[in-house]
């Protein structure tokens, strides 16, 4: 199972990620490769973008998505987001929606983002997610995984399996589905 297997990877391949650390910072554009890597032509089939490059000790941190184009709307977007500082459910989840709904047509672009949430939400950063949006494109939501036991299970390594997330990420998925057609 593909959900178990990016768990299994984020959590227990990858190491701990972070900002305090250089160990952390480097697990970090280790979570980046993966997702851009699982997302791809080779994988998902996906063409992965990258932009909005913010800065952190002077190092920039990249801001990665897919786009699911849509057939009514293209301009109108639906931001589905985990962040890649945060937990390991969180970015499973994300990339499970994006490969379970690749092959769906919905009236409005579904764009799945990985993101470094310190960066948007530190002190002294007044970036948003929605920055990304093109010139012409407007939001039409943001969605991102909810999970019970809140922060503290969340961020837990470890703390989930794939079997406890599928129904979560079934759920998810249908919720970016209302949200695409909804529009």
């Amino acid at each position: 199972m593909e959900l178990e297997d990016s768990l299994h990877k984020l959590s227990s391949v990858l190491g701990p990620r972070d900002w305090e650390s250089a160990e952390g910072r480097i697990n970090m554009r280790r979570a980046i490769a993966l997702i851009d890597g699982t997302l791809s032509p080779r994988n998902y089939g996906f063409v992965v973008r990258r932009g909005e490059r913010l800065s952190y000790e002077g190092e920039p941190w990249p801001t990665v998505w897919v786009d699911l184009v849509g057939g009514g709307d293209p301009e109108r977007v639906v931001l589905v987001n985990a962040a890649y500082d945060g937990s390991d459910a969180e970015i499973a989840l994300v990339l499970a929606v994006a490969r379970d709904l690749r092959d769906e047509q919905f009236h409005c672009t579904v764009r799945f983002v990985f993101h470094p949430s310190r960066l948007y939400s530190g002190p002294g950063e007044e970036k948003i997610l929605s920055d990304i949006l093109g010139d012409k494109e407007t939001l039409g939501a943001t969605l991102a995984p909810e999970l019970p036991g809140g922060e503290s299970q969340s961020s837990v390594r470890g703390a989930w399996n794939g079997a406890e997330l599928k129904p979560l990420a079934d759920a998810f998925a249908e919720r970016v589905r209302d949200s695409a057609e909804a529009l």
